[in-house]
């Protein structure tokens, strides 16, 4: 029901921006994922990855 809630809302702000009446969207977290996966027309716009538990190396940079 979630899912299709979204598909209903962001089909509403795609017909209205259309329509030149701009309606952004936002999406923070699971919205995000969701929003993609709207916009790609698919449920595989994330790769899966195996980084679970490991460890990266931060290296901060200068240009900030």
């Amino acid at each position: 029901m979630f899912s299709n809630n979204i598909k209903y809302l962001l089909s509403l702000a795609v017909e209205a921006n259309e329509n030149n009446d701009y309606y952004p969207v936002f999406g923070t977290c699971m919205g995000f994922h969701h929003i993609s996966m709207y916009f790609a027309k698919s449920i595989s716009v994330l790769s899966k990855v195996d980084h679970m538990n490991k460890v990266g190396k931060l290296i901060p940079t200068k240009h900030f």
